[in-house]
C-alpha cells in the first residue's frame, strides 16, 4: 500500500509541478458559432457571448448587444434581424469587457461559400513533448470529422478536447483519449451534432486524471 501512495504521488507531481499557472485574465468573446450562420434579409438569429472569470469557468451574464447600423441589421435582446444585404459591425458587452464582429447579410437568393477545413500543429506545453496534425473539416455527408496525423503523446492519461480556450477545457468538448500514438479519425458529429466547423477555435490534449494541460494547437 505504501509503494501505491508512493506512486500516485510521484505521478500527480510529474502531471502538476510543470505547469503552475495562476489567476487568467477574464475574458468575453462572441460565439464562434457566428461564423456558421449565414444572415439571409428577413431573418432572424439568436447570438450567444461567452463571460470567463479568473478560473477560466463560463458564467452566465447579462449581454448588451448593439448594431452599428440598425437598418441592415437590429437586435432585441440577443436577437438579431437582418433587414437589408449589407455589411454591418455588431458588438458585445458584459462585465465591462467587449467584443465585436462584422456580419454580412446576404439576400435570398446569393450563394455563400462556406468553411469546409480547418487545420493545425499540436505542441506540448511546459516540457511535455507532444506533436501531431489536426484538422477539422466537414465530409460529403455534413459530418464534421476530426483527424490527426502522425500524433506522439506524452504524459499521464491524454485526451483530446476542442476548446475556445488555449489554457482550459472549460465549456469545451472531450473527444476521447488520446494515449496511443499514430493517426486518429473522430466522428465529431456522433459526440455533439451541434458543433459546427467554427464554434472552437483550439485543440487541447488535456491530463483528465489531474486536470492540468498537456499540450495544444490552434484550428486556423
Amino acid at each position: 500500500m505504501k509503494y501505491i501512495k508512493l506512486f500516485l504521488l510521484v505521478t500527480l507531481a510529474a502531471c502538476v509541478e510543470t505547469e503552475v499557472e495562476g489567476p487568467l485574465p477574464e475574458t468575453f468573446m462572441i460565439s464562434n458559432d457566428i461564423r456558421d450562420i449565414i444572415f439571409r434579409e428577413g431573418e432572424s438569429y439568436v447570438l450567444e457571448a461567452q463571460y470567463y472569470n479568473d478560473s477560466g469557468i463560463a458564467v452566465a451574464v447579462p449581454i448588451l448587444w448593439e448594431s452599428l447600423d440598425p437598418e441592415i441589421l437590429s437586435f432585441n435582446g440577443d436577437t438579431a434581424t437582418a433587414h437589408l444585404s449589407g455589411i454591418v459591425a455588431i458588438s458585445a458587452e458584459a462585465e465591462g469587457l467587449s467584443d465585436d464582429a462584422i456580419i454580412e447579410v446576404f439576400s435570398p437568393d446569393d450563394i455563400v461559400n462556406t468553411v469546409t477545413e480547418r487545420s493545425g500543429m499540436m505542441q506540448g506545453v511546459s516540457g511535455y513533448n507532444i506533436s501531431g496534425d489536426h484538422t477539422l473539416s466537414i465530409n460529403e455527408d455534413g459530418d464534421l470529422i476530426f483527424t490527426v496525423e502522425n500524433y506522439t503523446p506524452d504524459g499521464p492519461g491524454p485526451y483530446f478536447y476542442l476548446s475556445n480556450s488555449s489554457t482550459s477545457v472549460s465549456m469545451a468538448i472531450n473527444l476521447g483519449a488520446a494515449s496511443s500514438s499514430g493517426n486518429y479519425t473522430i466522428n465529431v458529429s456522433d459526440i455533439n451534432p451541434n458543433i459546427g466547423i467554427n464554434t472552437f477555435d483550439y485543440v487541447i490534449i488535456w491530463c483528465e486524471p489531474f486536470g492540468v494541460r498537456l499540450g495544444f494547437g490552434p484550428l486556423n
